[in-house]
């Protein structure tokens, strides 16, 4: 997995920030690896990563 996030793959990047979001809690983390697979147009990412920073979904954030 650090081979594929060192070489930025996107999906590695969505897979990991799932894994920080909703198993290890991890704040900064967990968003900043969403981030960069909807970045690069990753469809899992873009729409998860839109669907957690939407106004609406600040019960999600915190």
């Amino acid at each position: 997995m650090e081979l594929c996030l060192g070489e930025n793959n996107p999906q590695a990047h969505y897979i990991q920030g799932m894994h920080d979001y909703f198993h290890n809690n991890n704040t900064k983390k967990r968003l900043d690896h969403l981030r960069r697979s909807a970045d690069v147009m990753c469809d899992n990412g873009t729409y998860l990563y839109g669907l957690l920073m939407s106004p609406g979904a600040t019960w999600m954030n915190s």
